[in-house]
């Protein structure tokens, strides 16, 4: 992320139907210990809608499509990580897994930008109960109201 950039993010919301968790990829940031999970995703490319580039990201990211069902809400992101700063508007979609193959895998490996990484399916309660962030700050009381 460029420092001083404000960047356009769309992130996927999937939801595993047995008990309701979510699929995410974990994170650290060794400046301040902090430790987090935020939902798959990422940039929206010049004349792309948030809508295309979830559905494109998460083909990247790990092979599998989703179909984006409804757009969450729009959330402005200010951070700081690994002493950058950092500034996204983020699309948060609700989005349904095609495959359903990947509900039973607990570990799906995942490719960010040639970088194997792990998402796992979390659940946002037990996180904030393990002193373990859900990113964006707002995502762990917006996935309880629409719950309901």
């Amino acid at each position: 992320m460029s420092e001083g950039k404000i960047r356009a993010v769309a992130i996927a919301v999937i939801r595993r139907p047995k008990d309701d968790a979510i699929l995410a990829c974990y994170g650290d940031d060794p400046s301040d210990g902090r430790r987090f999970y935020r939902p798959l995703g990422g940039g929206i490319e010049f004349g792309e809608t948030s809508d295309t580039a979830v559905y494109r990201e998460l083909l990247e990211e790990t092979g599998a499509e989703v179909k984006p069902l409804r757009l969450i809400t729009v959330t402005e992101n200010i951070f700081t990580h690994r002493g950058r700063r950092g500034h996204e508007i983020v699309f948060i979609w609700e989005c349904q897994l095609l495959d359903e193959a990947l509900f039973e895998i607990e570990e799906i490996v995942i490719n960010e930008n040639g970088a194997l990484e792990v998402a796992h399916w979390v659940h946002p309660d037990r996180l904030a109960a393990d002193g373990i962030h859900l990113y964006p700050a707002e995502l762990p009381h917006l996935l309880r109201v629409i719950r309901k």
